[in-house]
């Protein structure tokens, strides 16, 4: 057991009841892909909101629906 952690909202104790290995990954392109998509859809997100806030847009969609 682990002595107590102390967090925002209270106190944390852990017991750890064992320990599995992980398998050995060949190939981490998978991974690779997938990090990668996310990155490129996060830029284009975070550009977009870059370019609204520059231009000082406002978003009054909210009125509409």
């Amino acid at each position: 057991m682990t002595g107590p952690i102390t967090e925002d909202i209270g106190v944390i104790v852990a017991k750890l009841n064992g320990i599995i290995p992980a398998t050995e990954i060949a190939d981490y392109t998978r991974y690779q892909n997938e990090i990668t998509a996310n990155a490129s859809q996060r830029t284009g997100y975070m550009i977009m909101m870059a370019m609204e806030e520059l231009a000082g847009v406002k978003d009054y969609r909210y009125k509409f629906f």
